[in-house]
């Protein structure tokens, strides 16, 4: 599996950064997350932390068979990291459903795209020198082009987390992933991505992009965070799954964006599979081990 990838994170003209990147890669995996405080809230950075630390974490110790099974795998690590806000809120003293932040997450298995994202933290997949896809923000305005404070789904607070899956993508030679906090997209264009990011050394050209954005935002500038993938793999597909995957990132013009509509949110295979309801009892075993390991965690300090 052959790629670059980059990260950064601005506090641009706040305060303090309540942004978070991370990216993990085991074998033939890795996993890109990014989360984005929610301000207006106490503790956006404890809820921001906490999630990248508990997928890190799920990452890390899911055995190698699970992750086999990415769309649960990615839904059960957020909730898990649902879980770790909380436990964190409450040892610093806030009351648990308080912090909360949003989440933009990728899984890339041998080559393969899955996604997941709660509230107005961007994936972006750029193809062939344009955007093939971007997520769309979970705000109560459907319809805005720029920031909203008003976010409807987000990590933490009261309620389960409730995510949207994105498609499955066979990655092509000269793909690019682009994760991004609301402060890093807000007046970001397709032209910006392709005149600083170098797939051979993304990391130069990722903070260019980031530096030149927040000129570009109205003062004083939210944090901006963004990580770059880009992949170096060329496969030797048949013509078939090539326009298969053509015809899943169609999308609305001017920008082919996937839109609810025809954005497929459920997995391939059967709901009622037997492997798929073992896989998702071994997940939630594993989930139940890392609650019970963050109990006592947090009891012993």
């Amino acid at each position: 599996m052959l790629y670059t990838v980059a990260s950064q994170s601005y506090i641009g003209g706040r305060a303090r950064n309540e942004d978070r990147v991370s990216v993990s890669s085991r074998n033939d995996a890795v996993l890109m997350v990014l989360a984005g405080g929610l301000g207006g809230h106490d503790g956006p950075d404890i809820a921001s932390q906490g999630l990248i630390d508990a997928m890190t974490q799920s990452f890390e110790r899911t055995p190698t068979e699970n992750l086999a099974d990415p769309v649960a795998f990615l839904q059960l690590a957020i909730k898990y990291a649902h879980s770790v806000i909380r436990h964190r809120a409450a040892k610093n003293k806030l009351p648990p459903h308080v912090p909360k932040t949003t989440c933009v997450a990728c899984l890339i298995i041998d080559g393969i795209a899955w996604w997941a994202h709660a509230g107005d933290s961007r994936l972006y997949l750029y193809r062939d020198g344009r955007m093939a896809y971007r997520t769309e923000d979970h705000s109560n305005d459907s319809t805005r082009d720029i920031e909203s404070d008003t976010i409807s789904r987000y990590v933490g607070g009261r309620s389960q987390p409730d995510v949207t899956i994105g498609p499955k993508v066979r990655l092509e030679h000269n793909d690019m992933i682009l994760l991004c906090s609301d402060g890093a997209w807000r007046n970001i264009e397709s032209a910006d991505v392709m005149k600083h990011i170098e797939p051979e050394l993304p990391q130069n050209g990722l903070n260019k992009l980031l530096r030149a954005l927040e000129l570009r935002n109205q003062e004083p500038s939210d944090n901006l965070s963004a990580i770059a993938l880009c992949w170096g793999v060329e496969y030797a597909s048949k013509n078939n799954i090539r326009e298969e995957q053509m015809d899943l990132l169609k999308g609305a013009v001017p920008e082919p964006i996937i839109t609810p509509d025809n954005t497929p949110t459920e997995p391939e295979y059967a709901e009622n599979s037997k492997s798929q309801k073992q896989t998702l009892e071994s997940f939630d075993s594993m989930i139940a081990e890392l609650e019970n390991f963050v109990d006592k965690f947090e009891k012993s300090r």
